[in-house]
């Protein structure tokens, strides 16, 4: 069955929910998990200002990986 990577980019909304689509729901959760710990880390460099660069490229990189992988396939 063909996933569709457009839908897995809007459901990326959430961070690891587009994986999850993509890839399963075994492989999703590990980079849900993957995602959101980058995430938080992310969040505490904000601290010293890199955060508020890192954040976003880590949330938006995440969405444009669950396309991809909708994209390939398994």
């Amino acid at each position: 069955m063909s996933k569709s990577p457009i839908l897995a980019f809007i459901l990326s909304i959430i961070p690891g929910l587009g994986h999850i689509y993509a890839a399963g729901i075994a492989k999703g959760l590990v980079y849900l998990l993957i995602i959101w710990c980058t995430l938080g880390i992310s969040l505490c460099f904000c601290i010293f200002g890199i955060g508020f660069l890192m954040a976003p490229l880590v949330y938006l990189g995440g969405a444009f990986h669950a396309a991809f992988l909708a994209t390939i396939g398994d």
